[in-house]
């Protein structure tokens, strides 16, 4: 009988181990981990805001994300809000109602208010929030800055003349109750077409001097006279 018993309790603990050992197998192989949590949709911040001011009106310009914080696409199109601050102040809100379709070209133009738009020149900085759909958001963009106050006059009389070494600009000066300005000049070089003869030439068989293709435009920054 012992012999019997000893058996038994034998073939059992080989049972159990076989047993524990396919529950670890099973663990190890096919269980599920523990659940990720719902993905939020939060639009990944900006970081290539873009301002520009042009008289009373500053445009901004900027590319909207192709994905969320999650790394995941986006669908639809995304809320954008507007906001500007002077100095340290708070960032107020621009009113307006504006969305773009993921990875878009965007951009938007606000005419200042009076008193942002006088007094004497001094920061502004804009700010652009993308939104969830549930009005959330990963933080603000860049700060793309300009210039509150007054602009600057139109400048008048302006004239050139041609001297052996280049040109020489005359305009008028700006009045005295105008603020302090810098100019920005223009320069685009205006060429003629190339002959038909050398139209199917490569650069380099049209000769050193040949016209480019497009005008060339560039932009200089001088002291204003």
């Amino acid at each position: 009988m012992r012999a019997i018993e000893r058996r038994a309790d034998y073939w059992v603990l080989i049972a159990l181990a076989a047993g524990l050992a396919a529950a670890m197998g099973f663990t190890g192989c096919g269980t599920p981990g523990a659940p990720l949590p719902p993905s939020l949709k939060l639009p990944d911040p900006l970081n290539n805001l873009s301002a520009v001011r042009t008289g009373d009106q500053v445009a901004l310009a900027w590319t909207m994300p192709r994905k969320n914080t999650d790394k995941l696409l986006i669908k639809g199109n995304i809320p954008v809000r507007v906001c500007r601050k002077q100095a340290s102040g708070t960032c107020q809100p621009v009113v307006a109602s504006l969305s773009f379709a993921p990875n878009a070209k965007a951009t938007f133009t606000e005419t200042l208010p009076v008193e942002l738009a006088s007094g004497a020149p001094r920061p502004l900085t804009y700010f652009v929030e993308l939104l969830s759909p549930h009005s959330r958001s990963a933080g603000l963009s860049n700060g793309a800055a300009v210039l509150a106050g007054e602009a600057p006059g139109l400048v008048t009389g302006l004239s050139a003349t041609l001297r052996k070494d280049g040109a020489v600009l005359h305009w008028n000066p700006q009045s005295a109750s105008s603020p302090t300005a810098v100019i920005r000049l223009h320069r685009k070089l205006l060429t003629p077409q190339p002959r038909a003869e050398s139209a199917g030439k490569p650069a380099s068989q049209q000769g050193l001097l040949a016209p480019p293709k497009e005008p060339v435009e560039q932009s200089l920054l001088v002291d204003s006279p």
